[in-house]
């Protein structure tokens, strides 16, 4: 009976894998803004991509407290699990059947750029499944530290603004390398709800939510 039990637990690994392996990932190539810049790095000017979206690269490494106020904030067990953490898949899914649609995310950073690369995949359980199998096998192929800076490159923060170097051009007129504790807390928070949470609107929720995280 054990050795029966050991050949199927063994058989649905060998199966996941398979599935893991063989799904495709999603596939994107964002267009970037048209910039000009000073010799020392400054923006001159910028015009917004061809998707009409202001979109400019990250150029230089995040800064490490703005990588732990975002992991902090996004997915605390970033560096523990492989692009899904089992708890919070749990509680949402009770969360989920309980209303017979999801109501509660689990999303990990890892999940999110998957989402991100596949913007028109309808919020539905079976998408949900797909991008977290899609997401750990990203995370086989890809370092935490990859996955981090995409993610800071695409994620939303409100209207047509993409990307966190955008977001702190845009919103403090700074590299995101120049911005305070307190503004790296701010960026964080928006792309969680970059239709609701907004520097020019909500900012009392903002601004609590920003305190509350630091």
């Amino acid at each position: 009976m054990v050795q029966k039990g050991k050949k199927i637990v063994v058989s649905a690994i060998i199966i996941l894998l398979a599935v893991i392996l063989f799904i495709p990932l999603p596939e994107s190539d964002p267009q970037y803004s048209r910039a000009l810049y000073a010799f020392d790095g400054t923006l001159i000017s910028a015009n917004v991509s061809g998707d009409h979206q202001w979109r400019l690269p990250v150029t230089e490494p995040l800064p490490d407290i703005l990588k732990t106020i975002i992991i902090t904030y996004e997915d605390e067990y970033y560096y523990y699990h492989l692009g899904v953490n089992p708890i919070s898949v749990i509680k949402a899914a009770v969360t989920d059947v309980r209303h017979r649609s999801i109501k509660r995310g689990a999303s990990t950073i890892t999940m999110q750029v998957m989402r991100m690369k596949n913007k028109h995949a309808q919020r539905n359980i079976i998408n949900k499944v797909l991008e977290m199998l899609a997401a750990t096998k990203y995370s086989l192929f890809h370092s935490k530290k990859n996955i981090l800076e995409e993610w800071a490159n695409i994620a939303p923060f409100g209207g047509n603004t993409i990307g966190i170097q955008t977001a702190s051009l845009r919103y403090f007129g700074r590299n995101i390398s120049d911005l305070s504790i307190a503004e790296y807390a701010l960026l964080a928070i928006l792309p969680n709800n970059p239709t609701y949470l907004h520097l020019t609107k909500n900012r009392d929720i903002l601004k609590r939510k920003r305190n509350t995280l630091l």
